[in-house]
């Protein structure tokens, strides 16, 4: 993935994850109906936009509705349907697909085929550790099959309604097929966020994921810039 969309990708998590109702101070100038609206940032993102979380309004946006290529922000998608459709106490299975179809040079939370952990520890995997091989995983354990997950992640966008998305699988992997816009993931992650589920794993510092049937616990850490402390950004839940 270019340098151009990884910043797209990045300033996409910060609006779509992180959003909150900021305020958008506006000034008034000649008459109580006369306002001056914000400069808006210059950014080197290809595409970006940003919303009112309780309404949607657009408030910002740039190439909002041309379609990208989305990466992990897939994972959007994916965890709000397995928030959706399953416990968090249910059990997911990594099969042998979900270890051996995933390039060894993505990014993965070290599971091996059989392994088993519950499905809070998976959302914690894929939200911090933007896990490639947890992401099939648990697609298959809400889908049944990855195919069947993948019909539900376009049909869920569809409900979302979102008009230039096609998801081809769960994690986000390059696929000339898979896209979505600025605008469509911020409905997603608009609707993610209104889960608390959501909101306290994505917005978690460091996770340690307990021991399982094969493997010894392992630390998470979250990379999100603003979440790490990194970048201060007033208003952001974080």
């Amino acid at each position: 993935m270019n340098y151009c969309l990884r910043k797209l990708l990045y300033a996409l998590l910060t609006i779509g994850l992180l959003i909150s109702s900021l305020p958008i101070n506006v000034l008034a100038e000649e008459t109580e109906h006369t306002v001056k609206w914000p400069t808006p940032p210059e950014i080197t993102s290809e595409g970006a936009v940003v919303i009112e979380a309780s309404t949607g309004a657009i408030l910002y946006d740039k190439n909002a509705y041309e379609a990208f290529h989305p990466a992990s922000t897939t994972k959007l998608m994916t965890s709000l349907l397995a928030i959706e459709q399953s416990l968090l106490s249910e059990i997911v299975t990594c099969s042998h697909d979900a270890i051996y179809s995933i390039g060894w040079d993505s990014s993965r939370a070290g599971l091996v085929e059989g392994e088993q952990l519950s499905m809070e520890d998976a959302l914690y995997a894929i939200l911090l550790a933007s896990a490639n091989e947890v992401s099939y995983a648990v697609a298959e354990h809400v889908g049944g099959t990855l195919e069947n997950f993948v019909s539900l992640m376009n049909q869920r966008a569809r409900e979302l309604g979102c008009t230039n998305t096609h998801f081809i699988n769960p994690h986000g992997l390059d696929d000339p097929d898979h896209y979505s816009s600025p605008y469509d993931l911020a409905l997603i992650a608009k609707q993610a966020i209104e889960y608390t589920t959501f909101r306290r794993i994505s917005g978690s510092y460091y996770y340690q994921m307990p021991a399982t049937n094969l493997n010894v616990a392992r630390d998470l850490g979250n990379t999100h810039k603003i979440i790490r402390k990194r970048i201060a950004y007033e208003g952001v839940f974080a």
